[in-house]
């Protein structure tokens, strides 16, 4: 199976999490 790959290099898989690694820090940050 191959991985999709954006300009950047990223596997989509690896920005998702970034994204929601992202939304749990600012979640947590404004609680």
């Amino acid at each position: 199976m191959k991985v999709l790959r954006n300009t950047n290099g990223f596997t989509l898989i690896e920005i998702l999490v970034a994204m929601v690694l992202s939304i749990i820090v600012m979640a947590g940050i404004y609680s």
